[in-house]
């Protein structure tokens, strides 16, 4: 990666193999206790500038800066496979940050790292390559808290470019999986079973109740799920969770489609960069068009529901900068205080100096824009099974917001 050098870098344990290398980082362990001081210095500069923009109202996700990733990463992998790794060397990604200006990072498509005598890490090669990394204004508002990784380089960048590593056979060639996958036979039973049940649970049935007594001012024309993870990693929780999320996916679809306007057919989209090809052909079969991290993103608008169980990535907030869809399906938003008390009995014996502190760890965290957006904006109708779809609640846009 950049500014990695092969002597800095030590490899990860074997149980680690499913590995995301992430463009940019300088991470140094070596500070003297002078370098360190000096290091949190400039990062709290830099917390300050990042709460004065977001306090001003500058957006962290927008579709241009989105929009442009997307052109760069589909030039930077159409030449790698059309030319190879020598036609991209010298290549760069630019980054606008949120300052305003740009960064620039080089294209790390086909770059290797060594792991030992017989195996190498090889960058970028997975579907899903290159994908993002998304920072809320809070994690990098809470950059002073790990000075070693602090980069001032990256440090307004809300947007980064994340990479799969994958270890390769240097004998062979060939790459190693780093999990192991269910056959695609397996996964399909599997799915087309869950997807079953999911429709004639009573959860299903109360949870259509209370959508039919919603009136909605415009057609839905499609539901884009987010982070709804893997069905074919041979794990068994893991999967039964990804089925049954997908079910509620296809199951609203019909739902809509039957409530909407004659004609007008609902899409399914859906996006993780855990998805394999094994994913994706079972759901393209039930309509779902599987779509590389970040283009869900940009679909999203007010004739869309944006579904999303338990991210490990801001979905919320990066929706909340981008368009008001008509339904929202995802973790429940709470008041900062709330926040404080789950995470206190979480995490026991953990404080934080601020609720930015606790935010700037979570995957997708709340915020002060999210929680007024939800406020002043939706109704919340419905509070999804916690057994199976955790702390998840229904909002429909008000039509006076509209």
């Amino acid at each position: 990666m950049d500014n990695i050098s092969e002597s800095d870098y030590t490899p990860p344990p074997e149980d680690e193999l499913g590995l995301h290398l992430s463009a940019g980082i300088e991470y140094n362990d070596d500070l003297t206790p002078t370098e360190l001081s000096a290091r949190e210095v400039d990062a709290r500069q830099v917390a300050g500038t990042v709460r004065e923009l977001y306090t001003n109202g500058i957006p962290f996700f927008t579709r241009s800066a989105i929009r442009a990733l997307v052109r760069q990463i589909d030039c930077a992998t159409q030449l790698y496979q059309d030319e190879g790794a020598s036609a991209i060397n010298g290549q760069k990604f630019t980054i606008q940050a949120v300052d305003g200006k740009t960064v620039e990072l080089d294209v790390q498509i086909g770059n290797t790292l060594p792991y030992s005598s017989t195996n190498q890490f090889i960058i970028g090669l997975v579907r899903e390559d290159p994908f993002l990394s998304y920072h809320t204004y809070q994690r990098l508002a809470t950059c002073y808290q790990d000075p070693p990784s602090f980069s001032p380089r990256l440090a307004y960048c809300s947007l980064r470019i994340l990479y799969h590593a994958r270890l390769r056979d240097l004998v062979t060639s060939q790459v190693v999986p780093p999990y192991k996958y269910k056959a695609l036979e397996d996964v399909q039973e599997a799915f087309d079973a869950g997807v079953k049940t999911w429709g004639n649970s009573e959860d299903w049935r109360r949870l259509k109740s209370a959508l039919a007594a919603v009136s909605l001012s415009k057609p839905i024309t499609k539901i884009i799920a987010f982070a709804c993870s893997t069905m074919s990693i041979s794990d068994d929780s893991g999967s039964k969770r990804s089925i049954l999320q997908h079910a509620l996916m296809l199951t609203l679809r019909g739902f809509l489609q039957e409530k909407g306007v004659p004609g007008v057919e609902v899409q399914c989209y859906a996006q993780d960069p855990q998805y394999t090809e094994i994913d994706a052909a079972v759901l393209k079969r039930a309509g779902i068009t599987v779509m590389r991290d970040p283009r869900c993103f940009l679909e999203v608008d007010e004739s869309s529901v944006v579904l999303s169980v338990a991210p490990d990535i801001p979905v919320r907030q990066i929706v909340a900068d981008l368009a008001r869809p008509a339904i929202l399906i995802w973790d429940r938003v709470k008041c900062e205080d709330k926040t404080l008390r789950i995470w206190s009995t979480r995490i026991p014996g953990r404080t934080w100096g601020n609720i930015e502190e606790l935010e700037g760890i979570l995957g997708d965290p709340d915020s002060p824009r999210l929680r007024e957006m939800i406020r002043d904006e939706y109704i919340e109708v419905k509070e999804l099974d916690e057994e199976s779809f955790g702390q998840v609640s229904i909002y429909i846009r008000r039509q006076q917001a509209l």
